[in-house]
């Protein structure tokens, strides 16, 4: 009976290190794997997928800022 109990107690240590490292290393490559909105839109401006007035409109967006008006400057002449 004391075997067994020896078995499992150092099998449950042994998981929960497991556990353990596994959780503290989860943390840090989700946070490395994941890019923010900003790093996708600088990404997607860079890509030539979206034009350099969509990045500003999204960009503005995202920080909550308020976009440079272009008609504005143009009207004002």
């Amino acid at each position: 009976m004391m075997a067994i109990g020896m078995v499992l107690f150092w099998g449950l240590v042994i998981l929960g290190v497991v556990w353990l490292v596994r959780e503290l290393s989860g943390l840090r490559g989700r946070a490395r794997s994941e890019p923010d909105a900003l790093e996708v839109l600088d990404r997607r401006l860079a890509e030539g997928t979206i034009s350099p007035e969509d990045y500003r409109e999204r960009r503005a967006i995202l920080t909550g800022s308020h976009p440079p008006e272009s008609g504005a400057a143009s009207g004002e002449g």
